[in-house]
């Protein structure tokens, strides 16, 4: 699906799954971002600046999603970020936030799924590089 609205990008939303035998198949989504005037393909670091302050206020969002304490250790619950929190390359830009999300196994078993959160625009404008 492509999603040109927005004044200087365009999006494309694509959906894979598959099945070779085995207890079950795989399925992912993705958003993929281009530059109108360039073609160029745009990454999360385009968009918004990533440092530390944008990662704290990510990981509490996160945490809130999926009800985890702010003390507790990521490897005592069923997420696991073993070099630490990251922001994943995979999101979709809204009229109202910007969704966050990470496909079966990227950080969590097969049976949560596609986990996914997102951080309100006016949250993360300090942070943005680029209207969106």
């Amino acid at each position: 699906k492509i999603d040109d609205h927005y004044a200087t990008f365009a999006a494309l939303k694509h959906y894979n799954a598959s099945s070779t035998g085995g207890a079950h198949g795989m399925y992912g989504m993705g958003y993929t971002y281009f530059d109108k005037a360039s073609g160029k393909e745009l990454n999360l670091k385009d968009f918004v600046r990533v440092d530390n302050n944008l990662l704290k206020l990510a990981e509490s969002m996160f945490r809130k999603s999926v009800r985890i304490q702010a003390n507790t250790p990521f490897e005592d619950t069923e997420f696991f970020f073993e070099e630490g929190f990251y922001l994943p390359d995979n999101f979709e830009i809204t009229a109202k936030e910007i969704r966050f999300i990470y496909n079966p196994y990227e950080v969590s078993n097969w049976a949560n799924g596609m986990v996914a959160f997102s951080i309100p625009l006016r949250q993360i404008k300090p942070y943005l590089k680029r209207a969106v």
